[in-house]
């Protein structure tokens, strides 16, 4: 059995935030769901538009951003630049729905 590295995940994570800094609009906040460390993206004008993203370790040995209501993949988390972008511009969509 292979450990998981769980500092990764927190780095991962931390790093999406940051990622989201430049961006205005959204509010990051962090949280714990299952003993597991989570981020939440809020807009800041639909408060109630809120998406929380987990970070999974795969068993090709990678580990991928998800939403965890949905538990669909977003990305890799080695990219997280193209995460936060997808992440922004889905909840646009949303919103626009």
């Amino acid at each position: 059995m292979t450990a998981i590295p769980q500092g990764d995940r927190q780095t991962f994570l931390v790093l999406l935030a940051e990622a989201f800094a430049p961006m205005t609009g959204l509010l990051t906040t962090f949280t714990v769901i299952g003993g597991l460390l989570a981020l939440v993206v809020t807009r800041v004008d639909a408060p109630r538009q809120t998406v929380t993203i987990g970070c999974h370790y795969n068993q090709d040995g990678a580990w991928w951003l998800y939403n965890i209501l949905t538990g669909k993949l977003i990305r890799p988390a080695n990219d997280l630049s193209a995460a936060a972008h997808q992440i922004r511009n889905d909840m646009e969509r949303e919103s626009a729905a």
